[in-house]
């Protein structure tokens, strides 16, 4: 008796394993999406927080802007400019909220509070 896979056993599993692929891969890219969008709004925060670190350092004022395309496949809306006093407080010109948006439409926010406390939600 011979030993292995018939062709009809072989396209079984080839068919079952092709239909398990292709329910995976969605998924999948959006995990991707999500990864871009939390890296890109942790980028953002740092950025922002360094202003303000730029700002104490030197007891001076500090601009931030950010705008454009902060990863592949995210975006910032609007463009926006976080503006930090001497003392590290977000001025009233410089406080705000700054969308991020992914491809797949999922959205990130950067806020800058006027009291300085620079959070993404």
């Amino acid at each position: 008796m011979r030993r292995g896979f018939t062709l009809i056993e072989l396209l079984a599993v080839l068919a079952i394993f092709g239909l398990l692929t292709a329910s995976i891969l969605p998924s999948v890219g959006g995990l991707k999406d999500r990864l871009f969008l939390k890296t890109a709004a942790s980028l953002t925060v740092s950025s922002v927080r360094r202003g303000q670190a730029l700002a104490l350092l030197t007891s001076t004022r500090a601009e931030c802007k950010t705008s454009g395309r902060i990863l592949p496949g995210v975006i910032a809306c609007p463009a926006k400019s976080f503006i930090f006093s001497a003392d590290g407080f977000a001025l009233p010109s410089g406080s705000g909220t700054l969308i991020l948006s992914a491809r797949s439409g999922r959205n990130r926010k950067v806020i800058v509070s006027s009291a300085g406390r620079v959070r993404s939600e």
